[in-house]
């Protein structure tokens, strides 16, 4: 299964584009299928509009978007969307690969971690503010990589 994201903002499409969003593939890319049910309905301020897309290595179906307007996450596999504690604009997202419960997510004053499945998010001083653009890990969970737009880039032993 592959998932992959896409905004109107990358691609230069109006907001109401219907090939913005999140997509997901069955059949290794073969063809692609909208997974957005409900995720423009979970707020006011959430649009399909996607800046950044994790799923979990461990747990099918497991999901946390990154929005304009904060972060969301689905437990089904996009058929269903729920608002995390996370209300700011998020370009980069990585879940731990040995805990589900706890993501990471670059803003543009930090990053942010949650511990509880998303419910609170704490700022993580140990990476400067500034737009994190892009986030990994390593698959045993141990390192985290950060890329901090003008700034540079962190790697933190977890």
């Amino acid at each position: 299964m592959v998932y992959v994201s896409t905004s109107s903002y990358e691609i230069g499409l109006p907001r109401t584009s219907t090939a913005v969003g999140i997509y997901k593939s069955v059949d290794g890319g073969n063809s692609w299928n909208a997974v957005n049910n409900g995720l423009a309905t979970v707020s006011p301020m959430i649009s399909v509009d996607v800046n950044a897309l994790a799923a979990s290595p461990t747990t099918p179906g497991l999901l946390y978007a990154g929005t304009g307007n904060g972060a969301v996450r689905s437990t089904d596999g996009g058929t269903g969307w729920a608002l995390t504690g996370l209300a700011r604009q998020v370009f980069s997202m990585v879940i731990d690969p040995t805990d589900d419960d706890t993501a990471f997510a670059g803003t543009d004053s930090g990053l942010f971690q949650t511990t509880d499945g998303g419910v609170t998010w704490e700022r993580m001083d140990s990476v400067p503010s500034g737009r994190v653009a892009s986030l990994a890990i390593d698959p045993k969970g141990r390192m985290l990589y950060a890329a901090v737009n003008n700034v540079g880039i962190f790697k933190g032993v977890r």
